[in-house]
């Protein structure tokens, strides 16, 4: 008799025979993992506005592939798994597709994405004025963030004697509370032209959060949307 066949039923399509051997290939295949993206990152994920840096793309696969593109370009050789993004100073969504043109019973793919976001920073720490704050002065708090919350909470230790603010890009919406050492408090709020570390100007708000404070005061922050 001849070799022992195995009919799959596909609805409305007809009959698609494979041989018993291809089929447990295929069962192998995907019980062994198949193809797929283990990790995609790109480092670094957020760049301050107005700056631009290099932006490398970094991947991990289990299973073998036969070809694989980033923003559909192809990456060669085979074994590379990273690539670098020259001067990067905008937002973007990177994308990965990778496949394996030999897999038993057809094509196999996976795809990934990872994005870098360009942001304004927020600023704490102390300055020794209450009024008149300049650019340069709220660049060099000790405490620098990506704004791409409101939420958080700062812990730190004064550097230097002066007054406690915290400044916001004045896009984002005002903290509806703010806590220092645990009790609320009511800062002082302006708003004014604010020039980051890239040369960038955008609007912020600046408040001004305490009294004098000398330095090597230990600052609990708490910032509450």
């Amino acid at each position: 008799m001849g070799s022992t066949r195995l009919a799959i039923h596909a609805t409305g399509i007809g009959y698609d025979e494979r041989s018993v051997a291809q089929v447990l290939a295929e069962l192998e295949y995907q019980q062994g993992g198949g193809l797929s993206i283990t990790s995609f990152t790109v480092t670094p994920s957020q760049i301050e506005t107005g700056d631009s840096q290099d932006v490398t793309a970094a991947w991990t696969i289990a299973g073998t592939i036969t070809g694989q593109t980033l923003e559909g370009v192809a990456v060669t050789p085979i074994s590379d798994r990273e690539k670098v993004f020259t001067a990067v100073s905008a937002s973007n969504e990177y994308n990965l597709a990778v496949e394996n043109t030999a897999a038993p019973g057809g094509t196999a793919s996976d795809t990934a994405a990872a994005t870098v976001t360009v942001l304004q920073k927020g600023h704490a720490g102390t300055i020794n004025k209450t009024t008149g704050i300049t650019s340069l002065e709220v660049n060099g708090m000790a405490q620098a963030w990506f704004a791409s919350g409101i939420t958080r909470t700062l812990s730190f230790t004064t550097a230097e004697d002066g007054y406690l603010w915290y400044s916001q890009p004045a896009s984002q919406a005002d903290p509806s509370t703010f806590k220092l050492g645990g009790f609320t408090i009511s800062p002082t709020k302006t708003t004014r032209t604010h020039t980051n570390a890239h040369g960038m100007d955008a609007s912020y708000k600046d408040f001004l959060l305490s009294d004098f404070v000398p330095a090597g005061t230990a600052i609990v922050l708490e910032v509450i949307a």
